[in-house]
């Protein structure tokens, strides 16, 4: 049986800083949570309370007492206490794109020599224990801990509790033994789940819960567990706890972080999909989702703009009734939600469809493209990067879709006219006019066979051939938000320009991105184009180094997205972070990114394979999760992203607040060499 083992951290009493009121209490209530979870039979606590909790105690914690947990069990850090930050060394620009390393205060810290735990000592010693296969997650609740000072008591008798930054970069001499020769050790991605009570330029707060001093994201965190139960996973959790902080305390935006998955259960578990990116939530004596005008809802509509929970029963609608900058409010239509829940919803119902769609019979299509025979579907091609140039490389075969099972014996007729209504109560397609000048954006065919065929605009196939009305339907609402995606722009914003997108090359012996090399410069036609090398026979992939460059006087959010040619929309390349001032970041924390052709497909001269990469950059934090979509085979979560999705995971600012956002686009064209080469 499968254990878990816990290390709990609660500091009130501090030797060289000021104490604090509820860490201790909030440790309290994690291990009485655990304990009712887990059962005293699988669970291994080590309690470390005020002086207890030194920086080699802490240390000394994760090594030899977290460091048990083995193959399939769970590791748990639940720390409660200050934090505080740092400056970053100059050669972690890449990763600290505001110029700041964040720190957990130990009751130790700052007594004489002794310094605090920076992050990056936090982030070796956990992926150690996560290298012996052992699920691990931490729960920070303190200030500037996604990254890692709990605030002061907003009550009258406050006074502010703020651990002031350390003066000084980390020495190396003071670092644990992995670290002190340099950067190396650092994992170069998250083998854990984070969820943290602020965003790293944040202060956590605590107050009076049943006049007992308590971490607001603690109390809120522990509260979510009990409500939703064991089997909720981080992102649920974090979005109830989020809607309980935010009732309770301003500019204080709970996070979840981390390269692992977080539709998994709290504690770990088997994955499972989430029905909806888009949450509807009680928050404010009103009913609101996470989506708004800078995500793609239209602010002012002709007509009815309406969304319903994305889950099993009856159907539960809501129709929206404003819209602001980053989430809109909804008034339930005929039902009573829980206040206590949160609901996954999707868009039902939109004002403007994206694309227009028309439905033909095969015999109707006669243009020189338009073949009604056999035809293998052999394109757009999706990249299967940009990614880590020593990354695995991805599935994209289109074989499932291919497979759906279809209706037998449907007439050509009957399958026009399911076809027909399919589209006409879709949110994203629209049906066009019957006029001969207008081109429609996708044509779906019936084939003889019982295959439906969908056109582009110049009559070439965009998808594999498909069996069954709903499957073609459900393709063409999948083109149609990548393509509303492509399309995100804030026109006339004063941000445009802001940060650079920038592809640096990648010289021999670069193990990391270059700060000030000069980036590629786009061709005539606006693209990159970077191309295989033939190294001992074999066709090599190109490397490169994705930079984002501030060039303003302030910090501002940034998400890279990048939208491969098979529909395939996703944001691993940089999910998400603030980049200072005049500061830079970059790709993958500054890792080599791989331009490749898909897994499978040949490396003949002259293949070549586009990705666009569109990054939204931003005044306040916004999430990337909604955004993502698999490529056309991944159509099992019907519905599961709005037109243009991208949600706030937890803004500071008030629901009603405007900040300004804007866009910038850049695609790279990787290509092998149609010239003869020698081998």
């Amino acid at each position: 049986m499968s254990a878990v083992y816990a290390l709990i951290v609660g500091i009130d009493a501090y030797r060289a800083v000021p104490p604090l009121a509820g860490a201790r209490n909030d440790a309290v209530a994690a291990l009485a949570y655990l304990r009712s979870r887990v059962g005293d039979d699988r669970l291994y606590p080590l309690e470390l309370h005020d002086r207890q909790a030194t920086r080699a105690a802490i240390i000394d914690g994760i090594r030899t007492h977290l460091g048990r947990a083995g193959k399939d069990d769970t590791a748990i850090l639940w720390y409660a206490g200050h934090g505080s930050q740092a400056p970053a060394p100059p050669e972690l620009w890449a990763l600290e794109s505001e110029g700041l390393v964040q720190t957990l205060v130990c009751a130790d810290s700052r007594e004489g020599d002794i310094p605090d735990l920076y992050d990056k000592e936090l982030s070796v010693l956990l992926d150690q224990v996560a290298a012996n296969g052992a699920h691990v997650a931490a729960v920070l609740d303190s200030c500037h801990s996604a990254g890692a000072l709990r605030g002061e008591i907003p009550e009258a008798a406050a006074r502010p509790r703020r651990v002031q930054p350390a003066s000084h970069a980390p020495k190396p001499e003071s670092l644990i033994p992995e670290l002190r020769s340099g950067w190396a050790a650092l994992p170069p991605t998250s083998r854990l789940v984070l969820l943290a009570a602020c965003r790293s330029d944040q202060l956590a707060q605590e107050l009076p819960v049943d006049n007992v001093s308590r971490g607001v994201f603690s109390w809120a965190l522990l509260t979510a567990l009990n409500q939703l139960g064991p089997h909720a996973t981080y992102r649920e959790l974090l979005a109830a706890a989020r809607c309980a902080v935010e009732d309770k305390a301003q500019f204080q935006s709970p996070q979840l972080t981390g390269d692992l998955p977080a539709d998994q259960p709290f504690l770990g578990g088997t994955l499972r999909a989430a029905p909806s990116a888009i949450t509807m939530r009680h928050h404010a004596d009103r009913w609101e989702i996470d989506a708004g005008s800078c995500h793609g809802m239209p602010p002012a509509w002709p007509g009815p703009l309406r969304v319903a929970v994305a889950a099993p029963g009856p159907t539960r609608p809501a129709r929206v009734t404003s819209v602001s900058v980053d989430r809109s409010v909804v008034e339930p239509d005929g039902w009573h939600p829980d206040p206590t829940r949160q609901y996954p919803v999707v868009v039902t119902q939109l004002p403007r469809p994206t694309l227009t769609a028309t439905v033909h019979d095969s015999t109707e299509l006669t243009g020189p493209h338009e073949s009604t025979g056999p035809h293998e579907w052999t394109g757009p091609h999706e990249s299967t990067g940009p990614h880590e140039s020593t990354g695995p490389h991805e599935s994209t075969g289109l074989t499932e879709l291919t497979s759906l099972p279809g209706p037998s014996g449907l007439t050509g007729a009957t399958r026009l006219s399911e076809l027909t209504q399919l589209i006409d109560r879709s949110p994203f397609l629209r049906l066009a006019h019957a006029d001969r000048n207008q081109v429609p954006d996708l044509r779906f065919c019936s084939l003889p066979g019982g295959g439906i065929r969908i056109l582009g605009t110049g009559g070439l196939p965009v998808a594999p051939d498909l069996r069954g009305a709903d499957a073609a339907v459900r393709a063409g609402e999948h083109i149609a938000r990548w393509r509303q995606v492509g399309a995100l722009e804030n026109p006339g914003s004063p941000l445009a320009g802001a940060v650079h997108l920038e592809i640096v090359a990648r010289m021999p012996g670069d193990t990391s991105a270059p700060l000030h090399r000069l980036p590629l410069r786009p061709g005539p036609d606006g693209l990159i184009r970077l191309e295989y090398e033939r190294r001992d026979g074999v066709w090599t992939a190109p490397t490169a180094f994705i930079r984002l460059h501030n060039t303003t006087g302030r910090s501002l959010y940034c998400v890279l997205l990048n939208l491969t040619e098979r529909y395939r929309v996703h944001a691993t390349l940089f999910p998400g972070a603030f980049i200072g001032a005049a500061r830079a970041g970059a790709a993958l924390n500054g890792r080599p990114v791989r331009f490749s052709l898909p897994t499978g497909t040949p490396a003949t001269p002259g293949a070549q394979v586009h990705d666009r990469l569109k990054l939204i950059v931003a005044e306040d934090e916004f999430g990337a999760h909604p955004f993502e979509q698999g490529t056309l085979d991944d159509l099992t979560r019907r519905g599961a992203l709005p037109p243009v999705a991208m949600t706030r995971d937890a803004g500071a600012a008030d629901p009603d607040d405007a900040y300004d956002w804007t866009t910038t686009s850049l695609t790279v064209v990787t290509a092998v060499p149609s010239r003869a080469e020698p081998s």
